[in-house]
């Protein structure tokens, strides 16, 4: 009598009738017939199926890799390399300030908004504000606060004219900084 493995005869493997190299004709004939670069093998296994072929997504995957008739993937960022590497550091203080919002809610004021502005030196936060709605003023009190904290009393136009100081959202249109600007100093061409 021959031996059972662990699980009994519950499970049988399923052999099909197909040979490796008719699997592969098939597969090379269903990415030619599709418009597209390549194909995963999951949509290749669908698409045998679909013409009858009973064929397991774990042989597919392994013949179209042997083959090399998978897809290409994906190898690093789309655009090219990142302009940093995820850390923006500066070699002293009040040179690059980073902003941001986030909304969060209370028991008794509902939805608010907080904005600060951290240096990116000193991981220090310059200012902060919350405020209930999000509005352009509300995200530059952080802002004004910064340069308060970091040059004391100087007129903010002056700064602004000194330093080239550019206020923009990360994430926003350049339409949106010119309010910022024209805050921080009437003026500004």
């Amino acid at each position: 009598m021959e031996s059972l493995p662990p699980w009994g005869d519950q499970r049988q493997r399923r052999v099909t009738p197909v040979s490796d190299a008719a699997l592969v004709a098939a597969i090379r004939a269903i990415l030619a017939a599709c418009p597209f670069h390549g194909e995963g093998y999951r949509k290749v296994r669908a698409r045998l199926a679909h013409r009858g072929w009973a064929v397991g997504g774990k042989r597919v995957l392994r013949v179209m890799r042997t083959h090399g008739l998978l897809a290409p993937c994906r190898l690093g960022p789309p655009n090219g390399k990142p302009a940093h590497d995820g850390k923006i550091v500066t070699d002293r203080p009040d040179v690059m300030w980073g902003t941001d919002g986030a909304r969060f809610y209370t028991e008794q004021g509902g939805w608010c908004w907080f904005f600060g502005v951290i240096d990116h030196h000193l991981d220090e936060v310059v200012g902060w504000h919350v405020a209930k709605l999000r509005v352009r003023w509300a995200a530059l009190e952080p802002i004004r606060q910064g340069v308060r904290h970091a040059f004391g009393r100087l007129p903010l136009c002056a700064l602004a004219r000194a330093v080239r100081l550019t206020t923009c959202p990360a994430h926003a249109e350049s339409s949106y900084a010119f309010p910022y600007r024209q805050r921080i100093c009437p003026h500004w061409h």
